[in-house]
């Protein structure tokens, strides 16, 4: 591993999200993106045709009506490419898929899991019937290099991206990183560089070395690391499961990481032909959302039995995992999906002043029902 003091870390993630940096080759041994873990993990099927399950408000064994399109013009196949696996991270999706609430809408939707070395902001922009999913920086740096895309909502109200630490030797807030190695991602390199300006710790008092995402816990067990970055629903249950230790979590969200996750944008093109379409399409994902949360029990059996991957078929899991996201998805009866368009600019220009994006797009929300 390549160690270096956090004044690196601001110019590097700039490089990074701009697409220009060049990762020392020592560096690059060591460091595995989320693309190749894409690619190392192989892409996960989404089953199609599957029996109508569970929800909250229809009966699992009973699906949701069709929508009756005799006589009008079929609403648009349309595709949601992610940025990620189809983990539960997206678990509305699958409960708006398996219970047949896109089909109710009139709709033939796909859910597409990212692949090794996709763009999934270009995809979109290139196609004429595609939605994607990617974390808000992401989005807003494309729409200020000229993407012709826009946010239509959110699943995730806020990010979480975290740092974890053992509960033997807790970090629980930036202060405390003071001295401290901490092993982070790439995305992760970002949003630490605007905790660290926002806090106004001196970043040459904390090692930050670059890591792979895979067996990334031994080392913050043996004390290699004082605390690792981590997504805050699944993998401290990861690291209990095993290691056997309780974790704490320092949360990037709770210290000035203002971002949204998981933003569904669509292009420009897809929104002035096809508006009912993609509105019908957010009707049924955020009704799949409020149904995923408010049955978990039901919705991990979904997971665990039709979507999920043979290492994380383990229901209680699952259930923990769609705890933790309940608080991110509706957060205080927020409603689910909606974006808050002085917060998203404040975001915006947060990031811009740090360098994480290189401007502040002009426009780039589509204010048809889920922004406020």
């Amino acid at each position: 591993m390549v160690s270096q003091p956090c004044p690196m870390v601001l110019p590097l993630a700039i490089a990074i999200l701009r697409g220009s940096t060049k990762v020392t080759k020592a560096q690059n041994s060591m460091s595995v993106s989320r693309r190749t873990v894409i690619k190392m993990a192989g892409g996960l099927a989404v089953g199609l045709g599957l029996p109508i399950p569970a929800a909250s408000a229809v009966p699992f064994n009973e699906a949701m009506p069709a929508a009756d399109l005799s006589g009008e013009t079929p609403l648009p196949m349309l595709t949601l490419q992610l940025d990620w696996l189809l983990t539960t991270q997206f678990a509305g999706l699958m409960v708006a898929e398996a219970s047949g609430l896109y089909q109710a809408q009139g709709l033939r939707v796909t859910l597409k899991p990212a692949t090794a070395d996709i763009n999934v902001v270009e995809a979109v922009a290139s196609s004429s019937n595609m939605l994607g999913s990617v974390e808000q920086a992401v989005l807003l740096d494309a729409q200020a290099k000229g993407a012709k895309v826009s946010a239509v909502a959110t699943m995730l109200q806020s990010s979480p991206l975290s740092l974890i630490s053992d509960a033997r030797r807790p970090v629980s807030t930036p202060q405390e990183l003071v001295g401290k190695r901490v092993g982070l991602h790439e995305d992760g390199l970002k949003a630490l560089a605007l905790i660290l300006t926002r806090q106004g710790i001196d970043p040459q008092q904390v090692t930050c070395t670059l890591i792979p995402y895979t067996e990334k816990f031994e080392p913050l067990t043996s004390g290699q690391f004082d605390a690792i970055q981590c997504y805050a629903l699944d993998e401290p249950l990861d690291y209990t499961r095993q290691t056997g230790q309780e974790s704490v979590l320092l949360r990037f969200s709770d210290f000035g990481f203002e971002a949204y996750a998981q933003v569904i944008f669509a292009s420009n093109q897809l929104l002035a032909q096809s508006p009912d379409a993609v509105k019908s399409f957010l009707t049924a994902t955020f009704e799949g959302w409020q149904r995923a949360l408010q049955d978990i029990p039901s919705t991990a059996q979904l997971i665990t039995t039709q979507y999920g991957e043979s290492n994380v078929r383990d229901m209680a899991y699952q259930r923990e995992t769609l705890k933790r996201l309940s608080a991110y998805v509706m957060p205080n009866q927020v409603k689910p999906g909606t974006i808050a368009l002085t917060r998203w600019y404040e975001a915006a220009q947060q990031l811009a002043d740090c360098g994480l994006i290189v401007a502040v797009p002009d426009q780039g929300v589509w204010n048809q029902g889920w922004v406020s």
